[in-house]
């Protein structure tokens, strides 16, 4: 249910999603933090996966989902511009975005890394700086 307290103002401690009751502090945070959880660029392909700082589940139950994922395409009338996804957590946004780079990357549009020859399953776990770069904190 909605509270007007705190409509769902989030900031993050280190990876941790907090509320923020305090409007002034929540803006003044949003202002300077580093909100990226990952970004991928493509040629002509990004993906970004972000942390939102406002409560987007807007029905009245489930978990507030502060985290989401996006891909950016050169075109915006290409399949994939603007699919997205969002998450509760760090952790799922993380697992989401290697999802997006999989959907991309089976959507041929883009060849697999040279070095990684069975695909996404053979990933190392954070893909290394060459592709996936955001917040580390």
């Amino acid at each position: 249910m909605f509270d007007f307290k705190n409509p769902g103002r989030y900031i993050l401690d280190g990876h941790k999603p907090v509320e923020e009751p305090d409007l002034l502090k929540w803006g003044m945070w949003l202002e300077t933090a580093d909100r990226c959880v990952a970004l991928t660029d493509f040629p002509g392909v990004r993906i970004s996966t972000v942390f939102l700082g406002l409560d987007h589940n807007f029905s009245i139950s489930g978990p507030p989902i502060l985290f989401e994922t996006m891909i950016f395409t050169a075109r915006d009338d290409d399949p994939l511009y603007g699919e997205m996804d969002r998450y509760s957590t760090w952790e799922e946004a993380e697992a989401g975005h290697i999802r997006m780079i999989n959907r991309v990357i089976e959507a041929g549009y883009v060849a697999w890394p040279d070095d990684l020859d069975d695909g996404p399953s053979d990933w190392p776990d954070d893909l290394g700086e060459w592709h996936v770069s955001g917040n580390k904190a």
